[in-house]
């Protein structure tokens, strides 16, 4: 190794820089040199901090190579905490499947009574045109010619309606198809009247589309109405002909076997014949 004084005396000691790059202290004529403390102190530091790298990376590989297992306690918790996790994941869809069908009964219910309340307002607007009418412009013939389909479509729901009970049937499309024929001349007006149609400013899509406007808003309800109305009277008869067939249940008076007295002569059980 050679060496260069940095700092010497007349005698030649002093501080040496070595070609390793380290300083050094003493005289090269009587061949002693020694590491200064700074180097001393550094060398050390380094090798200090390979040892503690080089343990760290012995203990790591040895951490690698050896697993802990489980014991037989932990293997039964993990079991038990799988199979709780899948019956809580269950339980919950279960919950929110039952919480989702109630919300959305209760949504169709809601929904339903709502559009039972549109229909009403909509029916009741649509007639409330009929007194505003007569108290502005009065009673006349103009008036009432004006007002008469829908004075008459009221008509025609009170008479499908008594039509309803006392035939117990369901005319509900007879009063929808009556109530186009009566609102036809309301949707030619909507459309610019007969002159606009002749002109053919107007098309039949047209003409359609107010009378689904103008017999639609009035005629729903009443619709509605009847089969609710039928609906009722079906139950009803259906109520009066159980309790008739239950009121024509009678007994032989020979042996006192129940027999149909409408339908059967003989009793089944003793050939008796039923006195009427």
């Amino acid at each position: 190794m050679k060496v260069r004084p940095t700092w010497t005396d007349a005698a030649g000691n002093g501080y040496y820089r070595g070609s390793d790059g380290k300083f050094y202290y003493g005289n090269v004529k009587n061949g002693y040199l020694r590491e200064t403390s700074q180097e001393r102190n550094a060398r050390l530091a380094r090798e200090r901090n390979v040892q503690i790298q080089k343990q760290k990376q012995a203990e790591a590989r040895q951490a690698g190579n050896v697993s802990p297992r489980p014991s037989a306690g932990e293997k039964r918790g993990g079991l038990f905490g799988g199979i709780a996790t899948i019956l809580a994941g269950i339980a919950t869809f279960a919950a929110t499947v039952a919480l989702m069908g109630a919300l959305m009964v209760i949504a169709a219910i809601g929904g339903v009574i709502c559009v039972a309340i549109g229909i009403v307002i909509i029916w009741g607007r649509a007639y409330s045109i009929v007194p505003q009418i007569f108290s502005q412009f009065g009673v006349n013939p103009g008036t009432v010619l004006l007002v008469l389909p829908m004075l008459l479509s009221l008509v025609v729901f009170l008479v499908l309606l008594w039509k309803t009970f006392s035939r117990h049937k369901l005319y509900a499309l007879h009063l929808l198809i009556a109530y186009a024929v009566l609102f036809l001349p309301y949707a030619v007006l909507q459309c610019g009247g007969l002159q606009t149609l002749a002109q053919g400013l107007a098309t039949p899509g047209m003409v359609v589309y107010a009378l689904l406007n103008t017999a639609g808003s009035c005629g729903i309800f009443p619709a509605v109405a009847l089969c609710l109305f039928h609906m009722l009277d079906r139950k009803v008869m259906e109520k009066r002909q159980s309790e008739t067939r239950v009121a024509a249940a009678k007994f032989c008076t020979r042996c006192g076997a129940p027999v149909n007295g409408q339908k059967d002569l003989y009793c089944e059980r003793c050939g008796a014949r039923l006195e009427r």
